[in-house]
Parts: C-alpha cells; structure tokens; sequence
C-alpha cells in the first residue's frame, strides 16, 4: 500500500531534523519496538515524537496518517502489512494488555543476539522461541514484573534493571513443537483440517479447543478465574507459559487425524459414555463463533459419528485420519467433477483405499497436490456429472433426482464407484425434475417423518405415479397433487396429542377401537402422535354408543379421520 503523505514538506524537514539518528527497522522487528528504538537512539522519549498508537476502530487514513508521520521522521516506508501484532490483535490473538501497556514476551538468546523486539513476541501462541528452543520470558526472573515492549528495547527490567540476556531460560520438549523454522504455526496433521481451513482458522480452533480441554474435562484440573477462562477461551493465553505451551501441544495432537484421536481421548476421560461425548463435541462446536468454521466441523462430525456412533472409532483409524482425505470431501473443497477426478486418477495411475470404518474411498495427503496439479494445469471436458453435482445444479434432492432418472431412463457411467448421469440429457428433461417428486423433497418443510407422509398420501387417495425398482417404498409422486395434499395436513404439535395423552383420555380399549392414524416426528423414533380432533370425536362417540359400535363407525368411514 502506497503511503499518503500529509504534512508539508516544509514540516517534514523540520521534523527529520529534531531525530540526526538514523535506524534501519527490522524485517521481524515490531513497528513499537522500532519506535522505542528511535526515541532512545536520539536521546528522547516515545511521546516526543508525537506518534499515536493505532486504534482499535482505526480506518485505512487513519493508518496511512500514522504511517506517514513515522516515514516523515524516519525516511522509511512502512506499509501496512508491517505492522505485524496489530493485525492480529485484530484476531484476538495478542497477549492481554499488549495494546493498552504494551506487554510483551521476549527470549533471551535471541536478545543477546540483536537487542531489538521482535513482533511475534505479542502473540499468544508463541510461547517458546522456534530458533533457540526455549521458554519465553513474560516476567522479569528478579522481581517478576511484566515485561513490556519497553523494557525489551532496553534489554533490562525497568524495575530492577536485570538484563533479560543474563536469564537461565529452559527448553522445551523439541517433540511438541508447534512453530515452524519461520515461527509460523504449523498447522494440524489433518488433512481434512488443513485442506479445509486456513492456518490462521487451525491455530484459533486449537486454542479453543486448549480452553474446552481445561474447563469441560478433568485432565487438568486448573483453577482459573472467570476473566482466565475468557483469556484462554478468546485469546489462548494462560497465566503459566508452561502449562500454555502443553495445552496448545496437547490440542494440536488432539486435533490431527480428526475426530478420531479426540473421540477417543474423550471416551477415556468420560468412561465411553457417549452422552457426555456428545455433549462435548455439541458445545466445543456450536460456541466457535466463526460460522464457516461452526458449519464445516458440524457437518464433518456429524457425517463421521453418524456411521454407527462413537463406538466404531478404534485406535486402529487414526493412520486412515492421519493421512488420507476422503475423495468426496476432495471434490468439494476444490470443485473438482467426478469424471474429470476419474480421468486424473486413471492418469496419474492413483490407487485408492477404502476406510475400515464408513468404507468410503480415500486418497493419500501426498497425493493430493498432484491431483490439483493435473486439474488445474489440464484443460478437461466432461459430460457426465455426479448425483451431488446434479443436485447442486438443480437445486433438488438427491433421492428424487435418481428416482426420476431411473423413471426417464437417464444414461449413466460409474466413476470412482459413484454412478454420474449424462448432463445434457438431464436439461433436456428438466421438466420431469419440475413435476415429480419424491417424499424427501417435502421433508424439510414438515415435522413428520418420510412413512407418516407416505401413509398420509395414500389415505387422501395421492397416487404413486412410478415405484423404484432398486429402492424399497421409494415412489415418485405428481408434485403438485402433494403440495395439494400436504396443505391439509397441519405442522402445529397443538393439533395433536402424544400416545400416553391419548392412553390416559381414551384406555386401551377405546384407542384400539377408533383405530387412529399415528403420526411420528422427524428424529423420534416409537412415540405416535394422535389428531386432537379425531381423539375428542371417538370420545363424543363413545357418549352415545358402545365400544363395538365405535369400531364398526369408525371402521366403516361413517365419521371422517380429519
């Protein structure tokens, strides 16, 4: 970003010649310490040279004026992606108390070496240097003050005037290492987590997941105030940068070959018992506010768990999650088609394996990058699209669609063992697709399950225009006979009563004799539910007959079911 300049030249010199002491800045050094640098070479203080930290609300001029205040008194152009910590305290990722009295870790290794603040020391994650392998220091070793930006610059306390270089730092556990040789963090040994998210998105997810490891499990067993609750929650940061450090290496750990290594580190901690598991992974996600992140770890945990539950996650999954990508979470990511995935795989010779746990074809994460070589380097042609793509395409349900094209007679091909339709035949049945139907389509907008509608449609005299030939009680429907139909059937749970309502107002006898029409809710299984109005006409009936004549009028169709 150019610097916009908004002072006289004039002001300029005179300002170039309040500061005869000249510095270079640091490629990693904090645009803070710099300024601290400045100051102190030229025998003054910060506030002399009338420079204002950026604001929390500061707009683009605003920075550009800061900016170009800091090149009037330096020479130098400093843009904005120079200032390193700001940027991410906009992320809440810098230590508390950095922006207001600049606080600061620092390392005194690398302070022996160059006396200057290095950036990276403001943010939460770096707890150890990556060069020399140590523990920061976040309070002077003397007298346990804070260490601000300040004091670094000075290279001693500014309380009791140690010299942070002279410190015995401690190193750490090379094995646990998070941070790159560029200080970078280095990602979750996921492919599913590092193909879907960005660095930035697997750091925050695992600080959040180093709060949810502290506060819903008995791991640690940590006494920490509210306000530290929220500071390792929002910000990763921990009172003790030891613990900080075997927090964030525990989650990371955690957080690879996804979800299987949690899923089980959590079946342990709660004695298998899935309610607590669930409960966990419920709260862990649904509270992430990002909702990119929220959908993709919810959709992803619920795909994974919804393969026979939590008990099918063994020890032996972890290589597959560890080090393969499903092919169908490949082609979402990167809109890759199925038959041009096909061709790549044919080209390129890959073979793929099979997940013990959901059976689904994966490929190897070091295989990956040559699969989005070949697709964007290679021009590809293709006419046969997957059931997800055609779904997309057409914006309806993937069950009408392949009901529908059984019916037409759609020409198809199997990829990657996925069956894919002809597409230019499919837009030239388009119509079909508009006029029927399948009952899934009209699940979302019912609380009923797919046999209560089914039931339901048959009873109004609904014909099923074709029945499947490959899927049991799957039919396609006249899609507007089933609008039609549906408008009757009411939504609203206060038009009906449970069956231990029912059982209480009616007796088993009774109920039996009415011969009602149970209907079940989506997502609950056994309990029916009765119509209010058909439960208080039996009730009216029985007033005046026996319980014999009650069953020969209802079944007789004497008193209508709505």
């Amino acid at each position: 970003m150019e610097i916009v300049y908004l002072i006289s030249a004039e002001k300029r010199r005179c300002l170039m010649k309040m500061l005869p002491n000249r510095i270079d800045k640091y490629s990693d050094e904090s645009l803070e310490g710099f300024l601290y640098r400045l100051a102190f070479i030229n025998h003054r203080e910060l506030k002399d040279l009338n420079i204002k930290y950026i604001r929390d609300y500061a707009k683009e001029k605003d920075i550009q004026y800061n900016l170009g205040k800091i090149h009037d008194l330096t020479g130098q152009s400093i843009t904005e992606d120079q200032i390193y910590p700001y940027n991410w305290y906009l992320q809440g990722l810098t230590l508390p108390e950095w922006k207001t009295k600049l606080y600061t870790r620092c390392c005194p290794e690398c302070l022996n070496l160059k006396q200057y603040h290095r950036a990276f020391w403001c943010l939460t994650h770096h707890t150890y240097c990556f060069e020399h392998k140590i523990y920061l220091l976040d309070q002077c070793p003397c007298c346990h003050a804070k260490i601000n930006i300040k004091d670094v610059t000075l290279g001693k306390c500014g309380n009791c005037s140690f010299e942070y270089r002279k410190s015995n730092a401690q190193s750490t556990p090379q094995i646990e290492e998070y941070l790159s040789g560029s200080g970078e963090f280095m990602g979750v040994d996921s492919p599913f987590l590092s193909h879907s998210l960005s660095n930035m998105e697997q750091l925050i997810l695992t600080q959040w997941l180093s709060y949810y490891l502290v506060d819903k499990t008995n791991f640690y067993n940590l006494d920490m105030s509210n306000t530290e609750k929220k500071r390792l929650a929002y910000n990763g940061y921990f009172r003790d940068i030891k613990i900080q450090f075997q927090l964030m290496t525990h989650a990371r750990q955690l957080l690879s070959a996804w979800p299987t290594k949690l899923i089980l580190f959590l079946q342990d901690q709660f004695a298998n018992n899935h309610n607590k598991i669930q409960g966990f992974f419920s709260r862990f996600i649904y509270m992430i506010t990002d909702q990119r992140l929220n959908n993709l770890l919810w959709h992803s945990y619920l795909d994974e768990v919804g393969y026979g539950g939590y008990h099918k996650f063994t020890s032996e999954n972890i290589e597959y999650d560890n080090n393969y990508l499903q092919i169908a979470t490949l082609k979402m990511l990167y809109n890759i088609p199925q038959e041009v995935l096909h061709k790549c795989l044919r080209k390129l010779n890959i073979t793929l394996v099979t997940h013990p746990r959901n059976h689904r074809k994966l490929i190897h994460k070091n295989q990956i990058s040559l699969i989005l070589n070949e697709f964007r380097n290679a021009k590809h042609s293709f006419n046969y699209y997957s059931l997800e793509e055609v779904a997309r395409v057409l914006d309806k349900d993937k069950l009408s669609i392949t009901i529908i094209c059984e019916f037409i007679g759609i020409p198809s091909r199997t990829y990657i063992g996925e069956k894919c339709y002809h597409f230019n035949t499919l837009l030239q049945q388009k119509d079909a697709f508009d006029k029927y139907a399948t009952i899934d389509e009209f699940l979302p907008s019912s609380i009923w399950d797919s046999k209560t509608l089914i039931n339901y449609l048959d009873r109004v005299g609904v014909k099923i225009f074709f029945k499947s030939r490959h899927r049991v009680r799957k039919y396609l429907y006249k899609k507007e006979e089933v609008i039609c139909a549906l408008q009757a059937l009411s939504n609203d749970l206060e038009d009906y009563l449970p069956r231990p309502t029912v059982m209480e107002k009616l007796g088993y006898a009774l109920l039996n004799a009415g011969q009602l029409e149970g209907f079940y809710l989506q997502g609950h299984e056994g309990t029916p539910y009765y119509l209010k109005a058909c439960v208080e006409e039996i009730l009216f009936l029985f007033d005046k007959m026996s319980i014999n004549e009650v069953r020969k009028h209802r079944r007789l169709g004497i008193s209508g079911w709505l």
